[in-house]
């Protein structure tokens, strides 16, 4: 008998001697609370007029044993717990109690909590002559490529303007200390979110001054590396952010992850 027949044959009588496997007709539902180590999303936080709090999608997330979710964007423009959004105001910070409500339901139901901080703000990071001393959010319409003058994809390059973001950052951080303990610095900078496109050397240098930043507010907090576009430019990126960080300050600390928009 040849010899692919006789192994052939030979596994063939032996599954006949196995006992029949059986499988279950029904797979009981898990909620987030019920599963220690699920699959992540990316959401908008609730947000008038087209995810309201009070539609039933929120809640579907729990029941559908979500375990992980990352927030801080909405339809790809900045979202409430944004830049633009904190800090309306030059020198106020706030943010608003529904958005406290938000993430305390995604803790109560058993949810870990990643928070992107971004973009930049017109009062700030605005390419025109004369900043403004308060700003309102544009509304969840803008999209990337946005390269007008007040456009929140303007990124903060300069000292004065990386320490105003790094106090918004502080701020951030110490609010949600003992609730949410990731944090990611921006969207996709190697494409159109940051302005006018992707530049890693300069990511890297925000990305150094971030990481002790998020330590100093709460040194229990992780960040988050990744949410990039194209992960080629992660090498550029962290050859510009090693040189501004003490060897060794980093250790576990910071968390490389794919982005979970494209995961």
């Amino acid at each position: 008998m040849h010899l692919k027949t006789a192994l052939l044959t030979l596994a063939l009588a032996s599954s006949s001697l196995l006992p029949a496997q059986t499988f279950p007709n029904h797979v009981p539902p898990k909620r987030s609370s019920q599963i220690q180590n699920g699959f992540g999303i990316n959401s908008d936080l609730p947000r008038e007029p087209y995810l309201p709090w009070n539609r039933w999608w929120w809640t579907r997330m729990f029941d559908a044993g979500v375990s992980w979710i990352r927030i801080g964007q909405y339809e790809n423009s900045s979202d409430p717990t944004s830049w633009d959004w904190v800090e309306q105001k030059r020198g106020v910070y706030a943010i608003a109690p529904e958005v406290d409500d938000y993430v305390d339901s995604l803790l109560e139901n058993g949810v870990q909590v990643q928070v992107q901080l971004m973009y930049g703000n017109p009062m700030y990071t605005s390419r025109s002559g004369v900043k403004p001393d308060q700003i309102t959010p544009a509304p969840g319409t803008f999209h990337n490529d946005d390269r007008s003058m007040n456009s929140v994809f303007w990124p903060p390059t300069t000292p004065d303007q990386i320490a105003a973001f790094l106090r918004y950052v502080k701020w951030m951080v110490n609010h949600f200390r003992g609730r949410i303990h990731y944090y990611a610095l921006w969207n996709e900078q190697d494409i159109g979110y940051w302005n006018p496109w992707g530049n890693p050397e300069e990511y890297g240098r925000l990305l150094a001054a971030f990481i002790p930043a998020v330590h100093e507010a709460d040194p229990q907090a992780k960040v988050i590396y990744g949410g990039q576009a194209d992960p080629v430019s992660d090498w550029r990126s962290a050859r510009s952010m090693s040189a501004s960080v003490p060897r060794g300050s980093m250790s576990s600390r910071i968390i490389p992850i794919r982005d979970m928009d494209r995961t």
